[in-house]
């Protein structure tokens, strides 16, 4: 069948995620220095990974794609001058033909997996109006947004992709703060 990317699904997501300026762990963050984007990403993904993996047993994951951008810049890309940047990473998987479930239905798969590993979901539709839903994990300055929708083959034939897209909250750019 061949990979099918989930670069555009994951812009996509990532558009709904937004910047936050909250300590998803609460109303405010905790004190000491702000953790760095990468730090965030690096913290969520073994329980995204999972939490994938569970939805889609047996599935071989999606090649990531990853993304960074400044908080309040017009381009996605240029952090150069950004006080606070976003960063994001996504991890994915495309089903079978034979795999039948629903876009609810895969979603809810993750948000079970997730949630007995400590996160909370808040519902949230994707950019595309597909299903989907928002986590956050107490400590984590950070959020996932899950999607999933049926992908139609050239041969007609339909197969679920799944796509959880992890986005550090808007934080100290590290590149800017290094060089004050």
């Amino acid at each position: 069948m061949g990979r099918v990317r989930t670069v555009t699904v994951a812009g996509a997501l990532l558009l709904v995620t937004g910047c936050g300026v909250l300590h998803h762990g609460g109303d405010k963050a905790p004190p000491g220095p702000a953790p760095k984007p990468a730090e965030v990403i690096d913290a969520m993904r073994a329980d995204v990974v999972a939490a994938v993996r569970a939805a889609m047993p047996g599935q071989e994951l999606s090649e990531p794609s990853y993304d960074h951008f400044g908080c309040k810049s017009s381009m996605w890309r240029d952090t150069s001058g950004s006080s606070k940047v976003v960063q994001s990473e996504s991890a994915g998987a495309v089903g079978t033909v034979t795999d039948k479930r629903s876009a609810d239905e895969l979603i809810e798969a993750m948000v079970k997996s997730l949630t007995s590993r400590g996160w909370t979901a808040s519902d949230g539709a994707s950019a595309a109006a597909r299903p989907g839903k928002k986590m956050a994990k107490h400590g984590i300055a950070g959020t996932v947004q899950l999607g999933a929708s049926r992908f139609t083959l050239s041969s007609g034939k339909t197969v679920p992709m799944l796509n959880a897209v992890m986005s550090s909250d808007c934080l100290p750019n590290p590149d800017t703060a290094s060089k004050s």
